[in-house]
């Protein structure tokens, strides 16, 4: 993986080189948002910024909507990779302010998530909740399944981190269950780990076995090699099987 990094990085110099040479400021604008999403998958959320800031002046300067999307997603990320929570929400607000203005309802859509979980993270739970709903409703209309799913399962986190009544945890795991199912269907493995994970942690709320549940999301952050999340499920695991009300 490093490699083919290390070479969608020289790649990316290269245009970025020949889009200055050529004055053409709408590559290099691009050139320099790719190069940001990269350093941001590397974790160098510092050179990430450098290189987004740059693509932001121009698309400002461009009045470019739709790089103004991008490049405020990808500030997003970078700045909630870097725990910098307030700083990421304000950027994917941002980018739902441009993604709006471009009327485009599947960019909205995920905007809508993003900003979702960036009130979440920032524990404004109700409007958490109030942006997925809104985001899973377009996705109904679109058809898009993945989408559903992902807001599916950041409503049921919500009610499961934050209410434990018993009715709301019921429909926390009613919500977890079609989202595993779309997720099983499409063949989607990148939070299937995470929503069978929480499911379980809702069926231990329910006094309900959980153990199946429990085994499938080790197994699959192994196989993917996602290891501070095979570490939290065996923390969680231990903890639940030294005398926890919830254990069978």
């Amino acid at each position: 993986r490093a490699g083919r990094i290390d070479a969608a990085l020289r790649y990316l110099e290269q245009a970025r080189s020949i889009a200055q040479s050529e004055k053409d400021s709408i590559l290099e604008a691009r050139a320099n948002l790719q190069l940001g999403a990269v350093y941001g998958v590397q974790g160098k959320y510092d050179r990430a910024k450098t290189f987004l800031e740059r693509a932001l002046k121009a698309f400002e300067n461009q009045n470019d909507h739709q790089g103004l999307v991008d490049v405020y997603t990808n500030l997003g990320a970078s700045a909630a990779s870097a725990k910098k929570d307030q700083a990421a929400l304000a950027c994917h607000l941002k980018a739902l302010t441009a993604a709006r203005k471009l009327k485009d309802d599947n960019k909205i859509a995920r905007c809508l998530l993003n900003t979702a979980f960036a009130y979440a993270t920032a524990a404004q739970w109700k409007k958490a909740v109030n942006s997925h709903r809104d985001s899973l409703e377009i996705a109904r209309r679109l058809q898009d399944r993945r989408l559903e799913a992902f807001n599916l399962y950041g409503i049921a986190g919500i009610v499961i981190d934050r209410d434990q009544r018993s009715t709301e945890i019921t429909k926390a795991i009613t919500f977890l269950d079609e989202a595993i199912a779309i997720l099983t269907e499409c063949g989607d493995r990148s939070i299937l780990c995470d929503c069978l994970f929480k499911r379980a942690q809702a069926k231990c709320m329910a006094r309900q076995d959980y153990r199946k549940d429990i085994g499938k999301a080790f197994d699959i952050a192994k196989q993917m090699g996602i290891s501070w999340l095979e570490e939290a499920i065996l923390s969680w695991k231990n903890q639940h099987n030294e005398g926890n009300p919830c254990r069978f």
